[in-house]
């Protein structure tokens, strides 16, 4: 099974060569079928939320191992407990992406948190939805108002016009899931095993790091770490510590490619007993040795360069 990667949005913006951002706290911007061929992505989290509107063409989307056929007018809502990647673009693929970090969100006044609980509701029973011809300019327009404002630079009050902009956008989505009415849907209900293997992924990818165990997140969730585990193998593939360790190993591969730091001090910083037990774990998970690993990978850094 493919590792899972977990990206802030720096870390997508300078993948997908992308600027049109606002410190590290929200981002706007389209992207095309070129685009996208030249940069795939694997399946990856990301430590915002996402939105993103198809304005044209076809793609497959594929969320927490779901198959969705998106199309022009399709609306994409995903969370940081969404695993998720893009493929299979038409070449007419083109849409708007949106991301915006809890941080920068809890900074908006409270009088949009009912907005953001009805999105949030729509996101556990669907994160597609299809938007009705007669709404799309106004959300797609939405989109765009946010990235004008992230452009305005001299704007004296940035931060509060791409806020408000951003309240704007929340405010079309919810009116767009008032009048879809997904309980019409037999297939979107949803499903207590679903809501529970998502509240499990978001509170790993918080703790991962320092709790590697499945009783913690069982504790967490009011459960049993049976019936945790029974959940998670089902919609994963994994064990509860297998699906940790995956976080755990990208994660150490990530801080390996810093010279600067220790294998010790990635051991404490992954909460390992010490580091041997790092090292006996990274070895089993890759067939090298840390050491190894960031000796090829600095060759192969080297190479590229020369």
């Amino acid at each position: 099974m493919q590792e899972q990667r977990i990206h802030d949005i720096e870390e997508v913006l300078q993948y997908l060569q992308q600027s049109d951002k606002f410190g590290s706290g929200i981002s706007c911007f389209a992207l095309d079928y070129d685009q996208m061929k030249r940069t795939p992505m694997l399946p990856c989290y990301t430590k915002s939320d996402q939105y993103i509107y198809i304005l044209s063409g076809a793609a497959e989307a594929v969320i927490n191992f779901k198959s969705y056929k998106v199309k022009e007018g399709d609306l994409l809502m995903l969370s940081i407990a969404h695993l998720f990647h893009m493929c299979k673009f038409s070449k007419e693929f083109k849409a708007v992406y949106l991301f915006v970090s809890r941080e920068f969100q809890k900074e908006i006044a409270s009088t949009d948190r009912i907005m953001r609980s009805t999105i949030s509701i729509q996101r556990q029973i669907s994160p597609v939805v299809s938007v009705p011809v007669e709404l799309r300019d106004s959300l797609s327009g939405s989109l765009w108002h946010i990235n004008r404002k992230i452009r305005d630079t001299g704007h004296s009050l940035q931060k509060a016009a791409i806020q408000n902009a951003l309240v704007g956008f929340f405010i079309e989505t919810a009116n767009l899931i008032e009048k879809v009415s997904p309980f019409d849907h037999e297939n979107d209900r949803i499903h207590r095993n679903d809501v529970i293997f998502k509240s499990f992924v978001e509170s790993a990818i918080t703790h991962f790091k320092k709790e590697h165990w499945t009783p913690f997140y069982a504790e967490r969730l009011n459960i049993t770490p049976q019936y945790l585990t029974s959940i998670v193998k089902k919609l994963s593939g994994e064990t509860v510590v297998q699906f940790i360790g995956d976080l755990l190993y990208s994660e150490a591969k990530l801080q390996l490619n810093n010279p600067d730091k220790s294998i010790l001090q990635i051991a404490s910083d992954l909460y390992f007993s010490d580091a041997s037990a790092f090292v006996k774990f990274f070895k089993k998970k890759s067939g090298i040795t840390p050491k190894d690993y960031r000796n090829r990978a600095s060759f192969q850094s080297m190479a590229f360069n020369i």
